[in-house]
């Protein structure tokens, strides 16, 4: 009986040591490499390594459908900024096809993700290729880049009230220079400059809750009073500085054919 004993009790506690030893191994190994990150990677990569717990929107590029069509977001890095404006409502992509790519819609604005959570934004899809050259929408202040919980490796362009957000980049660029975040913040961009190179399918911290290589593009609307740019709105009924009429993001790609929605 005693034998029989014995053998459960070493049955239970060999894999409880293997499990220890594993999680003291992978703590030592995260020790160890965020360190030699750049100081602005770190934070991401740490949380990345060690699935610190964010906000659900985090993970779901999205937040709670509000009144008005809107999406409730967590606010970031509001800065206030008004300037020179200039809009682009075209292919945010157009350089896809010269490295085989096309671009297509893949999700649409307010989605449902969860119960309680919806898409708070577009995605566009390039038939599984990265680092195609992404154009910003909208011209104005570079107020945020670097990792952004769900969203990835991000950008936040702000003007007059409004903020556009493009995310799961594989780089930033700025004047065709890939740039590090602290080199990028504070410039300030016209519509249609290239701000970052496409990624999501770089399996690290950089896809954010990316699983297949596409970019995520949002707009914010932002409030003097609250210093917050906390509400995520439809890019088809939006109208940004030097916007003079709805831009059909649906038609403004390359292949309109592969759209997952009309």
């Amino acid at each position: 009986m005693k034998g029989i004993l014995g053998i459960v009790g070493l049955i239970l506690v060999v894999p409880l040591l293997c499990a220890a030893a594993f999680i003291v191994l992978y703590i030592t190994l995260v020790a160890m490499t965020i360190p030699q990150l750049p100081a602005w990677a770190q934070p991401g990569v740490e949380s990345w390594m060690l699935g610190t717990p964010m906000p659900l929107e985090m993970y779901v590029d999205g937040g709670q459908l509000v009144g008005g069509g809107m999406v409730a977001v967590g606010s970031k890095a509001y800065d206030g900024y008004s300037g020179a404006e200039s809009f682009l409502c075209g292919n945010l992509m157009p350089d896809a096809t010269f490295v085989g790519g096309v671009t297509y819609i893949t999700d649409v604005f307010g989605v449902p993700r969860t119960a309680d959570y919806n898409h708070s934004g577009i995605d566009i899809g390039t038939l599984y290729k990265q680092n195609i050259p992404v154009r910003t929408p909208m011209g104005g202040k570079v107020v945020f880049a670097g990792p952004y919980g769900g969203w990835g490796y991000s950008i936040i362009i702000e003007n007059n009230g409004y903020q556009v957000l493009l995310s799961h980049a594989s780089e930033m660029m700025l004047n065709g220079s890939i740039l590090q975040p602290e080199q990028i913040v504070g410039q300030v961009v016209q519509a249609g400059d290239v701000v970052m190179l496409s990624g999501g399918a770089n399996k690290d911290w950089r896809d954010g809750s990316s699983s297949g290589a596409h970019i995520h593009f949002e707009i914010r609307t932002c409030s003097a009073e609250t210093s917050q740019c906390s509400l995520a709105i439809d890019p088809m009924t939006a109208v940004l500085p030097s916007q003079a009429q709805t831009c059909n993001w649906y038609q403004a790609v390359s292949d309109p054919s592969l759209n997952v929605f009309p």
